[in-house]
Formats: C-alpha cells, structure tokens, sequence
C-alpha cells in the first residue's frame, strides 16, 4: 500500500499491530504496590515482559537498561531488588555455542504471588456475596482477620490460608476475637504459622472456651493450682529429708 494523507491511519494501525505487543495483566497494574514494587521497578518489569514476549531467552540489565534508556547500574540495582523479593530469578549459566555469559530472567515468583492475591480476592469475593444476603457483621469480622493476619504475616495470604481463616469463621464457630487472640499469642511466641494457630484453638475448643473471659478464668485457675502444688511439694521435702538424718 503506497502512502498518502487517506489511508495513513490504516498505516499506522497495521504497523501497530504488525509490531506487535505484550500483555500486561490487570491484576499486577493495579496490586503491584501491594507485592512491594517500586514504580521504577515497575517499569522494568515492564520491559522484561517486552523482551520475554519477543522471545528474548538471554538478556539482562544491558538489554532492559538498552530498552529504558537508563543507567545499566540502576537497572542492575531494580532487578537485583525484584530477584531479592522472589519478584524475579536472575539465573547465570554459559552460552556454550557463543562462548559467553548468559542470563536469563524466570518470573515464576511473579506469578506465584499473583495467584496468591488472585486467590485472596477470590475469597473475600465470596465472602462478600455470602454475607450480602444476611450476615454483613461477620463479612466485616473476616475482613478483619484477613488484614490481621497478612500484618502479622507480612505478606498476601495464600488461597489455602483465606479458606483457612473461612473455615474458623464460619465451619467451626471461632470467634473473631478468639482467632485473633490465638494470632497474637503466636508471634508473641515466635511460632507465625497457621498450624500452631490451629492448635491453640482446637486446644480452647476440646477445654469448652469460647470466650476470653472464659480463657481468661482457665488459665487463671491452671496458674492458681500450680503455684499451690509447688507449696504443698516443697515442704514435704523438705520433712522428706530431715526424716532421712533421723533414720541414719
């Protein structure tokens, strides 16, 4: 097609085409703020969607830098902060048919934490349509707890770990309270994990707590009783021993 002021747009939007383009999902616009990723960082990963999608294999800071029009330093300094936030995997190994260095750029990470958040959405979505209809209370409690425990967490709950959470809520009756004071009760013990935060709620169910109150007044009692079984020990020992001398 030879060109002229008529059919320049047609032109242009077969060139635009013709160069083709990269996908960009939705999902890691407008959650990469959550994920931690700098706007900078943003950029870059950007333009390693560009060159994977180009079937670039081996590249690195030179070829994203080349494609940024920045400093290879800065750029080294973005992928290498993305590789240490399991964003990216900045693999070496050696191009044995051109005798050099190559590299290559995995965003397995990426994706992996997407799914999570995909997941988590997935979830409060449910639990949104689930409690529209007659529970808009306990949607609210869930929410709670899913912004607890990523805090404590310090990352984007899993979707294993949304149904989790749900499966307190809703399938065995914990209390929002409940649940969160099991969550403080593990990092205050070192031992962040949904198992152990299970077993401290299971441990008050089989005791028939379900309120603080009630947990409050059990533990109260158990110290209680030990600090006076520790009383009555030492004075018999004490006898214990002093019988002993006569004996001999």
């Amino acid at each position: 097609m030879q060109p002229s002021k008529s059919n320049f747009p047609v032109l242009f939007g077969m060139d635009l085409v013709g160069a083709g383009g990269i996908w960009l999902p939705r999902l890691l616009t407008q959650n990469y703020t959550r994920l931690g990723i700098s706007d900078k960082e943003m950029i870059a990963l950007i333009h390693i969607l560009s060159l994977k999608e180009g079937n670039n294999v081996d590249f690195g800071p030179n070829e994203v830098a080349r494609h940024m029009e920045a400093d290879t330093g800065e750029v080294a300094a973005l992928l290498e902060s993305l590789n240490s936030k399991g964003i990216i995997k900045i693999e070496t190994g050696l191009n044995i048919v051109e005798g050099r260095k190559s590299i290559s750029v995995s965003l397995g990470g990426l994706y992996e934490r997407l799914f999570e958040i995909w997941g988590c959405n997935k979830a409060l979505e449910f639990e949104k349509k689930k409690d529209s209809q007659n529970r808009p209370d306990e949607s609210q409690a869930v929410a709670n707890l899913y912004c607890s425990f990523e805090k404590e967490f310090g990352r984007p709950l899993s979707p294993i770990e949304s149904t989790q959470i749900i499966e307190w809520f809703y399938d065995e009756g914990y209390p929002e309270k409940l649940i969160l004071e099991a969550l403080k009760r593990s990092v205050l013990r070192g031992v962040v994990n949904f198992k152990y935060i299970d077993s401290i709620l299971r441990g008050w169910k089989k005791k028939n707590l379900k309120t603080m109150r009630e947990i409050e007044t059990h533990e109260e009692g158990f110290l209680k009783r030990r600090k006076n079984a520790s009383k009555e020990k030492a004075p018999k020992k004490s006898v214990d021993k002093y019988k002993d001398i006569y004996i001999s």
